[in-house]
Parts: structure tokens; sequence; C-alpha cells
């Protein structure tokens, strides 16, 4: 709870488009990251990818409580619910 309570802190110093922007940015890092792994397995990133995930689990504490912790609880849910349907009917990639 206290990095979640760091991290909002941070963003206040920040405009909602400059929040906005640096998540965007963080996740795109990320897909970065993952892809190289996929593309590269020879190539260990794993260091890279963990540091990524850190930096866009702060900027989701930020999206998060800016729309709504509730909605986004029960965005999940719903979204659970409809895999939970759908994951028979998918074929899985490995």
């Amino acid at each position: 709870m206290q990095q979640k309570r760091k991290s909002l802190l941070v963003a206040k110093k920040n405009s909602k488009s400059k929040n906005h922007h640096k998540a965007i940015e963080e996740l795109m890092e990320l897909g970065l990251e993952l892809m190289q792994r996929v593309n590269k397995p020879h190539k260990n990133n794993d260091q890279a990818i963990v540091k990524e995930i850190a930096d866009v689990k702060i900027r989701m504490w930020y999206l998060e409580k800016h729309y709504g912790p509730k909605n986004i609880k029960k965005a999940i849910n719903n979204k659970l619910k409809l895999l939970e349907k759908n994951v028979n009917i998918r074929r899985r990639i490995d």
C-alpha cells in the first residue's frame, strides 16, 4: 500500500495528460521487451521485462485511481466471465 501511495503522490505532480502519456510509454516499452522475448528466445531479457512490469504497475495505480477502482473491478469481473465462457472455444496458442 505504501508503494501505491508514493506513486500517486508522484503522479499528482504531473498533469492528467502527462500521466496518460507516461502510462502509454511504459506499456509500449513492456510490449517491446515481451516481443523481443518471443522473437529472440536465445536473448535473456527477463530483468528488463521485470523492470518494465514494475513501471507499468506504477502507472496502472494512477489510471485505476483516475478511472475508479470499482469500475475497474467490475470490468475485470465481466471480462473473466466472458473468458470462462469462451475458454473451450478458443484454440490455445503456446
